[in-house]
């Protein structure tokens, strides 16, 4: 499981529970931890997980920046065809919709987005996702 710590509880284990699917289930908390810009913490328990959140930055880094610049988890292809839940989707939508009001809403949403899409395209994964969270290299410390 993945978790990110902030000031509040962007996503409740509720809705985490509700996803049955664990692509699904580390690519919607890889979204909102993506969409929090001061994420101070981003804990991954096991090598495997650590390597299969890679794989999902590879896989799905232009729908990670749509979901973020939209606050809709439509535009992923993953959540969309293993949740075909309509309420738990607009629960979704509405907690990372509530994430992004939070840091400033729609300017904030499209520049984080925007953000997201450009580290993904640098070639060195593991270097982006230092980026996201804001370590330095040098001393594996947060800025």
């Amino acid at each position: 499981m993945v978790k990110s710590t902030t000031f509040f509880q962007p996503l409740s284990i509720g809705l985490i529970e509700e996803m049955s699917d664990f692509e699904t289930s580390s690519f919607v908390q890889l979204v909102f931890a993506l969409a929090i810009p001061d994420l101070f913490s981003y804990s991954i328990s096991f090598p495997s997980v650590f390597i299969h959140t890679i794989k999902i930055i590879e896989k799905y880094s232009q729908e990670i920046s749509r979901c973020i610049s939209h606050a809709d988890f439509n535009y992923s292809s993953v959540v969309r065809k293993t949740i075909p839940d309509s309420q738990l989707m607009m629960r979704l939508n509405r907690a990372l919709n509530d994430v992004i009001f939070e840091y400033g809403g729609l300017k904030y949403r499209l520049e984080r987005g925007e953000h997201i899409r450009k580290e993904c395209l640098r070639q060195d994964v593991s270097d982006s996702i230092r980026r996201f969270l804001g370590v330095d290299r040098r001393t594996r410390t947060f800025n």
